[in-house]
């Protein structure tokens, strides 16, 4: 997809970082393979939150088969090995198919869960059982059931295997996708055979999905309300999927010619989309991952996404408290979509402010959450800070922010302040720089030790990267065309601060960055 048409689709800021991900290719022509196994074992993972672990399939001398993870392929060496003392090894006379890790969470299950599926509808496996691993040992709920059922595996054919088992034979079906790499030409059977299984709801043609509000969940949508009247008044059937059966939820998506929603699990629904459906998602917190992409290429959907993240306190993806409301990424869609003008206001009715601030407090109560209550409280600080500047200053007013590893974007910093973490080692990966008010556009370049320089980025533009893991080493900024110079300096892992530097003048440090500061003069 050239950026053209990317520029169409995305309603977002840093365009360039959605980019990347909505601009790859993830379909992959590798061919499948099913694999047996005698005398096999099964080694569940050993912690959840281990990639990879020391789980996965062994052979009879406990040497490496294949992995479990959904997400990424495993790149074990086949000649590896595992430890397990031979009295812990349970073993069992049958054959079994393996079907990989279940997340028994609802998103996971539907984007990542099935991946293995279209090995059981091409070929007769004669009732074999499948066997998984429950990754988190999280209760399967009874959807799990259902949907496998609809897939034609009864629950009398689901094994879970808690233990090292050693089984007679083990066949192992190659992964028809890593939601997080790649998929193939077989990723969407297990979804089609279960939407055939269906029949789609007439006369619902349009449809929001939103979370009901007596949902037990980790996330909560403050002012979600605003949406849900927005589309209302225009004709879409207001839907909380987890008040209806599966059957039911199935039958409304396949019957939907447009569908709009949240990113996350509920945008998953468009796995059992028809193609050329349009699917708007709308953005609780501005980053992404890349698994949505993946769908929205898989299934052929006509995908738009739209920011609509306000929050102004901490904020994550996984799990948290957002705000969502009116932006001008917004107010652009719906003048382009649905030809109307929006009236944009920046300060939210008291009542969903209270309601955002109330919900966020509870949720981050707890004493392993007081850094993050600490940095929302600097955020708001810098945001009046900000404001009060703008508001007395003839000067032009410089601000950026960094994006730390573990962190996530820091708040904005003015001109003259350490924006980073100068106490711990956790790298600096992104930087943005910008002018409250039009000044001058600013070249900024960071740099790699195995790559060099990055190409320059300008106001508001992400130099570095966002969900690489990528440190900086060193920063080359200057402005264009300016009357006034800036300079910088950086802090690094080694506790130590540069010489300052001014107007594009290259600083380079041996290690790691982890905080910059930044002025004009």
């Amino acid at each position: 997809m050239d950026e053209k048409e990317l520029k169409s689709r995305l309603y977002v800021p840093n365009f360039e970082y959605w980019q990347r991900q909505c601009g790859k290719k993830y379909f992959s022509d590798r061919e499948l393979r099913v694999r047996k196994l005698q005398n096999g074992i099964l080694v569940p993972p050993q912690k959840k939150d281990d990639q990879f672990g020391s789980g996965g399939i062994f052979d009879a001398d406990l040497k490496f088969f294949a992995g479990y993870d959904n997400l990424y392929a495993d790149k074990r060496d086949e000649n590896s090995t595992i430890e397990l003392d031979a009295t812990s090894i349970a073993k069992s006379d049958e054959e079994v198919i393996f079907g990989g890790g279940l997340t028994c969470h609802f998103g996971h299950f539907i984007s990542e869960d099935l991946s293995r599926m279209w090995f059981l509808l091409e070929f007769q496996t004669a009732g074999l059982k499948v066997a998984f691993f429950n990754l988190f040992n999280w209760k399967v709920g009874r959807w799990v059931y259902k949907l496998f059922d609809l897939l034609g595996l009864p629950e009398d054919r689901i094994l879970f295997v808690d233990k090292p088992t050693r089984f007679k034979s083990i066949i192992v079906p190659d992964q028809a996708a890593y939601i997080k790499e790649d998929f193939t030409s077989k990723f969407l059977l297990p979804y089609r055979r279960i939407a055939s299984r269906i029949r789609p709801l007439d006369g619902v043609k349009k449809l929001f999905l939103t979370r009901s509000l007596d949902l037990h969940t980790k996330n909560y949508i403050a002012n979600m309300k605003y949406f849900e009247d927005f589309y209302a008044a225009r004709g879409f059937k207001i839907v909380a999927p987890e008040k209806l059966s599966i059957a039911d939820q199935i039958s409304l998506i396949t019957g939907a010619d447009e569908i709009a929603t949240f990113l996350g699990t509920l945008a998953h629904w468009s796995l059992f989309c028809r193609p050329g459906v349009k699917f708007t998602m709308l953005t609780r917190f501005d980053a992404f991952r890349c698994r949505q992409c993946l769908i929205n290429e898989a299934t052929g959907i006509d995908w738009y996404i739209v920011s609509t993240a306000r929050n102004f306190l901490y904020a994550e993806q996984g799990a948290g408290v957002n705000l969502v409301g009116a932006t001008e990424y917004w107010q652009q869609f719906v003048r382009d979509h649905f030809g109307e003008e929006i009236a944009l206001d920046d300060r939210l009715p008291p009542n969903v402010v209270d309601d955002y601030i109330s919900h966020w407090c509870k949720y981050f109560s707890q004493p392993e959450h007081l850094q993050k209550r600490i940095d929302s409280l600097k955020s708001v600080y810098n945001r009046g800070s900000l404001f009060e500047c703008q508001v007395k200053s003839e000067k032009p007013l410089l601000c950026y922010e960094t994006h730390i590893a573990k962190k996530g974007w820091l708040p904005s910093s003015l001109g003259g302040e350490v924006n980073g973490v100068v106490d711990q080692k956790l790298s600096l990966q992104a930087l943005r720089i910008y002018f409250l008010k039009p000044y001058s556009d600013i070249a900024c370049s960071v740099y790699y030790p195995n790559e060099g320089w990055s190409e320059s980025v300008g106001n508001k533009k992400t130099a570095g990267t966002v969900g690489k893991g990528k440190a900086v080493f060193g920063l080359s900024i200057r402005l264009i065309d300016a009357e006034m110079h800036i300079r910088y300096r950086i802090h690094n892992f080694d506790d130590k601060w540069s010489k300052w530097a001014s107007d594009g003048e290259k600083l380079i440090s041996k290690s790691a960055l982890n905080a910059v500061q930044i002025e004009i003069e």
